[in-house]
């Protein structure tokens, strides 16, 4: 058998940084919309802006309500804060 072609395989960049402090949480320099007293809060990352809980943020754990879907991630945001719909235009 012979060798098949050079393998067409390019490795990721080094170079590129990603712009969020980690893939899967939730932090505070994610955080967009924040109103007192309220148990869930808007944060926006590459995908866009989600509704998350106060005890995701910075807890060192996977953020569920980061990696949902953009349905649910859109329901929630209408359900919790149908004002910034249009704000966004999600």
């Amino acid at each position: 058998m012979g060798k098949k072609g050079k393998r067409q395989y390019k490795a990721p960049s080094k170079d590129e940084k990603y712009p969020y402090p980690s893939r899967y949480g939730s932090h505070e320099s994610m955080v967009v919309e924040n109103k007192e007293g309220e148990p869930w809060i808007v944060c926006k990352d590459e995908k866009g802006p989600y509704v998350t809980s106060r005890t995701h943020l910075e807890s060192g754990l996977m953020d569920p309500y980061r990696l949902t879907t953009s349905k649910y991630r859109r329901d929630m945001l209408v359900k919790y804060y149908p004002d910034l719909i249009e704000e966004w235009k999600v």
